[in-house]
């Protein structure tokens, strides 16, 4: 019952996370492209008018990543139990959600910087609509949105490799 209970924190925990990650990470991207959310993520969220705003940014990024740390949390939590001591296993679980954070960060910051230096030499992968003023800006906005989730993806593999480091390390200290 009590890794039950144990799990349930950490699974929320994971999802905080995911949707304190998903408000900062909108509220940047709305600062580089109101256009973004005006003309796709509020009608795509079906934000009401009365909140198209920084509030309405905080509800479109809790509401696009509370899930992804639901999905990472399902599959860290077990990994931290079979890689970490009882007494460790929350901290690492804990940490191993940062380290998907922390990746999922440089990935779309990278994502930014690429934009913006090579938004006009490249081809765009998601279709523009043709009412968009700023086109260079709704293009480096959507590419870092895409490319969370692929951050995301890489920060659940790092954070894999971690707890299997520390199953390495406990096995190596049993053994002596």
């Amino acid at each position: 019952m009590k890794t039950i209970s144990r799990s349930i924190m950490l699974l929320i925990i994971a999802c905080i996370i995911a949707g304190a990650f998903g408000v900062m990470h909108d509220q940047i991207t709305y600062s580089i492209s109101e256009e973004y959310y005006t003309k796709f993520k509020f009608i795509q969220f079906m934000i009401p008018p009365a909140l198209q705003n920084r509030i309405g940014v905080s509800i479109v990024g809790i509401s696009a990543t509370w899930w992804m740390g639901f999905i990472i949390g399902v599959i860290i939590i077990p990994f931290s139990y079979k890689c970490a001591s009882k007494e460790y296993c929350n901290t690492a679980a804990i940490k191993s959600f940062a380290i998907v954070a922390i990746t999922t960060s440089i990935v779309s910051i990278s994502a930014m910087v690429w934009g913006f230096l090579f938004s006009e030499k490249t081809t765009y992968y998601f279709e523009i609509p043709n009412d968009i003023v700023m086109s260079k800006e709704f293009y480096i906005v959507g590419n870092m949105h895409n490319f969370s989730y692929l951050g995301g993806l890489i920060g659940l593999l790092v954070a894999i490799a971690y707890l299997l480091n520390l199953l390495r390390l406990r096995t190596l200290k049993n053994k002596s």
